[in-house]
């Protein structure tokens, strides 16, 4: 049933499973239990991911552009300055 989505669409299908956990002693619901709390967890972890680019890409961009502007050599340690 689930083999032939793909993983969004599979994600999504884990996440929905309602399974009774006054089941979860039958093998078929403990499954569902386990996918829809992995499914969910990683819906969660992709969000809280997102969330965190947003909020690191301002300042990568400005450490990028003092980085690319400014004679770092000159200020650089000289063991990261030396090539072997």
């Amino acid at each position: 049933m689930l083999r032939h989505l793909k993983d969004k669409d599979l994600l999504a299908v884990c996440a929905g499973f309602r399974p009774g956990l006054d089941q979860a002693s039958d093998p078929v619901a403990a499954t569902k239990i386990a996918l829809r709390s992995l499914a969910r967890r990683h819906r969660d972890l992709g969000q809280e991911i997102d969330e965190l680019d947003e909020l690191i890409a301002p300042l990568a961009r400005e450490i990028y552009h003092v980085l690319t502007t400014t004679n770092t050599t000159a200020t650089a340690p000289r063991h990261l300055t030396t090539t072997a």
